[in-house]
């Protein structure tokens, strides 16, 4: 994990935003369309990942889900467990696939949510970066309204902490609270995994890729 953020880091970090309208250029890849791009990161992350494991002979991998949101689309590429959450209008929704075993199972009609919940397998991954040689990658865009709330998280949060719940906090709280917020009640509640969140507040569109080069 802390190898696919390294190399994240080096593409986004840059001060200047040039820097990543020149990336996609390099791949011949439009503006409007980053998630394709970010989708070929998580390739190249997974070959580098799975090409150092298979070296020292040591299996690696990471779930991993980036989003970058330009003007009024957010943009993300995806893979594993973990969620991107948009929070609309006291509505909570989901815009990430789980690629684990049961979800593939649940969206083929082949378990029931209640034998789901009771599964041995319910942790068993499908996709991860650095597992195997070749990935699916979940790539996509979503159209962001004035009021929209994104929540990035692990399963070491949803898992203990109900939808109903981060869509209550994150409407109440500020979002550095939120985040804090969430944390604490996962470790209240057991904590038996890494607890990851991000929380985003979209206010307003951003400024087009044009307006930044300008």
């Amino acid at each position: 994990s802390n190898g696919a953020i390294k190399y994240i880091e080096e593409i986004f970090l840059p001060p200047s935003a040039q820097f990543y309208y020149q990336y996609c250029q390099k791949l011949n890849i439009a503006p409007e369309e980053i998630h394709h791009s970010l989708k070929r990161i998580i390739l190249e992350i997974n070959r580098a990942i799975y090409d150092k494991a298979t070296k020292v002979a040591k299996e690696m991998g990471t779930t991993l889900t980036i989003g970058v949101i330009t003007k009024n689309t957010l943009h993300f590429a995806h893979v594993g467990d973990s969620r991107i959450y948009v929070i609309r209008q006291n509505k909570i929704k989901q815009i990430t696939n789980d690629h684990r075993l049961i979800a593939e199972q649940l969206r083929k009609g082949q378990l029931t949510k209640e034998q789901a919940v009771q599964s041995k397998e319910k942790n068993v991954l499908t996709q991860a970066v650095g597992f195997s040689k070749e990935i699916e990658v979940q790539a996509g865009k979503f159209s962001l309204e004035t009021g929209d709330i994104l929540v990035f998280c692990s399963d070491g949060l949803y898992e203990v902490v109900q939808e109903n719940e981060i869509r209550t906090i994150t409407q109440k709280l500020p979002p550095q609270l939120a985040c804090e917020h969430f944390i604490a009640r996962a470790n209240e509640r057991g904590g038996k995994d890494n607890i990851s969140v991000i929380v985003v507040y979209f206010k307003r569109p951003l400024p087009s890729s044009k307006q930044l080069k300008n």
